[in-house]
């Protein structure tokens, strides 16, 4: 069949048209709804980076929070034990009878225990945030309330925590008992004395005193010097019974520690009214923590965290015969109405203002302090700043206002 030249025109335009619909249809289409596919795909994947890289910010109020809450746990946490260790504890009280000035004619340690504490220990207790009680008693076994009543005919709830005793028999003067008892009310850790009685001897007071120790497992040990081993006495005596050399001595030569007690050594240590740590963002710690160094409840502690440098102001004001003292970061105050101020005791003659920094860790290390200091009172303000930066100093003193005194 011969076709003409029209008709050979028209089937190659309906040759095209059909090859142009079937690239169209089963070729372009389907390429086109995936592309489209992929890019709404695309779109939901920018959504999710740009929700992680805000999530993963340092700039995020979770880590905020995060570094908050372990500053939290630190300063709750920080007068107890961890666990037992009776080596250490054997030190401590050695060390405590040497300096006060206290002779033990007989000393029984027991062997670390775990027991469950009953109405003695409510004054740990006390000292912890709520939310922290709720999670040491999770960690210690302490049953809720319904686990409580749904096992009560089965066993007694309760939690139990790892337990020290000590038990001596001592001698001493008004004053060495004193320093002993100051020394045990200042130490670091918590120690409870559970019994103590007192017999007069002529010039001297002679009983038996008994000590506990209790230990609390922590969600996380930063820095505890209670796990750091030191020598503490001489070694090497050829006779163990002999009394170590100036254990006498101590009863008549009283100094003071860093507690505003006394100590062996002479050295005279100021109390602290105020402290604030600085800190580098990387720690897992809010890069400034400051609160009132004396306040046991932890309620006046606020907390800033920034890679950049944070402005502090520090207000102590005297009116009526009362000191208060006030004190502000860039998003937070204590008190919370910046209007009011809070009332202290200033622990010495001069109010104490303890700084501990840290020194930079990188080139990328840049965040730090801008401090200032306005003292209306009649005493002055010492600043002790201790192991800053030489460098590239963390803690900028931006303004001092009164009797200020900087201590490096």
């Amino acid at each position: 069949m011969k076709l003409s030249k029209r008709e050979k025109t028209l089937l190659t335009i309906l040759l095209t048209v059909a090859a142009v619909f079937v690239f169209y249809s089963y070729m372009l289409t389907p390429q086109m709804n995936k592309l489209a596919e992929l890019k709404l795909r695309l779109a939901e994947q920018e959504q999710n980076r740009e929700y992680v890289q805000i999530q993963m910010s340092p700039n995020n109020k979770v880590y905020s929070d995060y570094k908050a809450f372990n500053a939290s746990i630190e300063l709750m946490t920080q007068k107890l034990f961890p666990y037992i260790i009776q080596e250490k504890i054997i030190l401590y009280v050695e060390d405590m009878l040497k300096s006060s000035g206290v002779q033990a004619s007989t000393i029984a340690y027991s062997q670390p225990s775990l027991k469950q504490p009953g109405d003695e220990v409510e004054a740990i207790k006390t000292e912890i945030d709520p939310e922290i009680k709720r999670i040491l008693d999770e960690i210690t076994g302490k049953k809720n309330e319904e686990e409580k009543k749904s096992e009560e005919k089965s066993a007694e709830g309760g939690y139990t925590l790892e337990h020290m005793s000590v038990t001596m028999n001592i001698q001493g003067t008004y004053e060495s008992i004193t320093r002993l008892l100051n020394k045990i009310e200042y130490f670091d850790k918590k120690i409870l004395i559970s019994s103590l009685n007192l017999v007069a001897a002529e010039n001297t007071l002679a009983g038996i005193i008994v000590l506990d120790f209790y230990a609390v497992p922590k969600l996380k040990i930063l820095n505890d010097s209670y796990l750091e081993w030191e020598s503490l006495f001489e070694k090497g005596k050829d006779n163990p019974f002999i009394a170590f050399e100036g254990y006498v001595a101590a009863v008549n030569t009283p100094s003071t520690d860093a507690s505003g007690q006394e100590n062996a050594t002479g050295a005279v240590q100021p109390v602290s009214d105020f402290l604030l740590v600085a800190r580098p963002f990387s720690s897992d710690l809010p890069t400034v923590i400051l609160g009132d160094a004396k306040d046991k409840s932890n309620k006046s502690y606020i907390y800033a965290d920034s890679p950049n440098h944070v402005d502090i102001e520090v207000q102590v004001i005297k009116s009526e015969g009362k000191y208060f003292y006030r004190y502000k970061t860039n998003n937070s105050s204590y008190p919370t109405n910046y209007e009011e101020a809070s009332e202290f005791k200033p622990a010495g003659g001069a109010i104490e203002f303890k700084i501990l920094s840290y020194k930079r860790n990188a080139k990328e290390d840049v965040n730090g302090v801008n401090l200032t200091i306005i003292n209306n009172t009649d005493l002055a303000v010492n600043v002790y700043i201790e192991n800053d930066d030489t460098a590239r100093p963390r803690v900028n003193i931006a303004k001092l206002q009164g009797n200020i005194k900087v201590k490096k």
